[in-house]
């Protein structure tokens, strides 16, 4: 009794490490997206947009600079302290600090942070919609795993079968009772179900692979990693009652990534054309500058050149100004940037608009697909039910020698492919279902 004990309890700790590393799609999906190179470059991209409207608010403030010279001169040159001309070799040095403020330039600065915003937002949506795509991505790639894994046992299982069969045919023709043909055909049906399953399984590890590289996983997958199959999917009834193109297009580019971003790009361009047009205003700064500095021209009565901290007190100087700029002629420079930016919002505009037709027909075949899916899924599932009925039959009859080996066969790959069809079918229907959800505002792998 404790061994038994013992060895259930070894087997449910068996079950749940397994159950811990499989890879499910939710999974998968938050692994990729935390790994993946392009979301990687997406944040990277952000963060350079974010550190360019930090720079824009930072402009505001005034600029300060410090400078400082020293040097000897030699032969004729003017003296510091009386502008004369002397003959006389000295040295100097010299110390200046100074600012500048801008105190008008026709909201250029302000306009500028606006337009780094946007941009910014733009960059936002650029990564919130590769997120999406990313997502979608994979799930299209571990949905094709779990597609060829079943085709894998579909085939698996005809190979099986044939191979029974080719044992008990070439019994029967030991017997006599059936002819060499009958073995031949048994025979390559038989190997060209051998070269199905090779190629499900072929197909099965590109599938896995695919996976592997848009989660940057390095470490290599398993069929086993994976669940054999979905649970069989919602009826969609009440999917189906909100199926309105309309309706779910308006919720949808109130966040869509895709629609946001030609949005944002749109009041970028805008406030381009704005910063532009600012160019012809007048430019008014503010400036401010004092130094001093230390000349061997300087001296007393008695020609003694005074000491360096006293010079550096008694000649400080300091300036205070304001200093206007106007553009009187550029060569038609600022009317050309003017005309470009004014184009630009034009095409961003055209985009938006492009951009919104394109997500309501998305939406809308997203739509005509699920409502299609959804009774292809129901026929194939109705085919199958036949085709197992027919093989249940066609299986007696060929024991019994009532029907050739190419009836049982054409009937035997019916049902294997009425078996792919369904399953092919239902991870059909399952995408189409997250599909709508996700235009209803539902990230499936949050």
């Amino acid at each position: 009794m404790k061994l038994l004990s013992a060895l259930l309890f070894f087997i449910v700790i068996i079950g749940d490490i397994k159950a811990q590393t499989s890879w499910d799609l939710q999974k998968c999906i938050r692994y990729a997206i935390d790994n993946n190179l392009e979301i990687k470059q997406s944040v990277i991209n952000e963060r350079i947009a974010l550190e360019n409207l930090n720079q824009s608010r930072r402009n505001r403030l005034p600029e300060v600079g410090l400078s400082s010279g020293a040097g000897v001169s030699y032969g004729r040159s003017i003296d510091p302290n009386t502008n004369d001309i002397i003959s006389t070799n000295f040295f100097d040095n010299s110390y200046y600090i100074s600012s500048s403020i801008v105190l008008f330039d026709g909201f250029r600065l302000k306009k500028q942070i606006d337009y780094n915003r946007f941009l910014l937002n733009a960059e936002k949506s650029r990564g919130d919609h590769s997120v999406d795509l990313l997502a979608f991505q994979v799930m299209s790639a571990y949905y094709d795993i779990l597609y060829y894994k079943g085709l894998v046992r579909i085939a698996q299982a005809q190979v099986s079968t044939s191979e029974l069969s080719l044992k008990a045919m070439k019994r029967k023709a030991e017997e006599g009772l059936k002819s060499l043909s009958d073995v031949a055909e048994v025979r390559s049906n038989f190997e060209m179900e051998e070269l199905h399953h090779i190629q499900a399984e072929n197909k099965l590890d590109e599938a896995m692979l695919n996976l592997q590289k848009l989660m940057n996983l390095e470490k290599v997958l398993s069929p086993d990693d994976f669940p054999d199959s979905i649970t069989d999917p919602e009826t969609s009834a009440e999917l189906l009652t909100e199926t309105d193109a309309g309706r779910i297009f308006s919720s949808f580019i109130t966040w869509s990534p895709v629609y946001l971003t030609a949005e944002s790009t749109l009041k970028a361009e805008a406030r381009s054309l704005a910063i532009r047009k600012s160019n012809f205003s007048p430019g008014i700064s503010g400036n401010w500058s004092a130094g001093t500095g230390f000349y061997e021209t300087n001296t007393d009565n008695q020609g003694n050149v005074l000491d360096f901290g006293q010079q550096i007190k008694e000649n400080r100087s300091q300036y205070l100004g304001i200093s206007l700029q106007f553009p009187l002629f550029t060569r038609f420079a600022n009317r050309s940037a003017v005309s470009v930016a004014r184009l630009n919002v034009e095409q961003a505009q055209n985009q938006l608009e492009s951009t919104q037709q394109n997500l309501f027909f998305e939406v809308s075949k997203a739509i005509n697909d699920l409502k299609a899916q959804q009774k292809e899924y129901s026929q194939y599932q109705r085919q199958h039910e036949a085709d197992s009925l027919a093989i249940a039959i066609a299986d007696k009859k060929f024991s019994q020698g009532l029907i050739s080996v190419v009836e049982f066969y054409v009937i035997k790959n019916r049902y294997a492919g009425s078996q792919a069809n369904v399953l092919r079918s239902r991870l059909q229907l399952d995408m189409q279902q997250k599909m709508i959800g996700f235009y209803k505002g539902n990230r499936f792998w949050e």
